[in-house]
């Protein structure tokens, strides 16, 4: 039986590997991994006087932890038999967001008197279709992408013995 910590840090050591299947379990050992990474860099930046360096720990934490995450999501939506494509529906949300936390009007894409509120409307909406596509069960048989991991677990990494002459 695979402990919470190795479920947690598996992400991590396969971080650039957009290849195969990751279980449920993972996800959600990941995502409170990544969760109190982000609270202990918020309590970093806590720590900074000068507001314009407070955020600089948790945009970090949040940048070193993205490929992780997006190899993760990826071998998630193979878990259901579903491409990694569908990862690009969160995109529109990510953009959204950016939008909207650029106060300066000059940093902005797209200028206009409107709010984006209907942008975070229509990103949010599809945000909330890639997590349930995240969270949908897996196919319990091997598919295309490989056996599940659930019923089939990859085996453990071992080093090879040294060949003799």
């Amino acid at each position: 039986m695979e402990g919470f910590h190795d479920l947690a840090l598996r992400p991590l050591r396969r971080a650039t590997d957009f290849r195969g299947r990751s279980r449920r379990l993972e996800l959600i050992a990941f995502y409170i991994l990544a969760m109190g990474v982000n609270l202990i860099a918020e309590w970093i930046g806590a720590f900074f006087a000068e507001w314009s360096t407070r955020d600089i720990p948790g945009i970090v934490a949040q940048a070193l932890l993205a490929l992780p995450a997006c190899a993760l999501f990826v071998r998630r939506l193979h878990d259901s038999g579903r491409r990694g494509w569908w990862i690009l529906l969160g995109l529109p949300a990510v953009a959204a967001n950016l939008w909207r936390e650029s106060a300066d009007p000059a940093v902005r894409l797209v200028q206009g008197p409107w709010d984006p509120a209907w942008a975070m409307a229509i990103g949010g909406l599809l945000l909330l279709t890639l997590f349930a596509l995240l969270l949908w069960d897996d196919d319990p048989e091997p598919n295309r992408y490989g056996p599940n991991p659930r019923y089939d677990p990859p085996e453990p990494e071992t080093t090879q013995p040294a060949a003799r002459s």
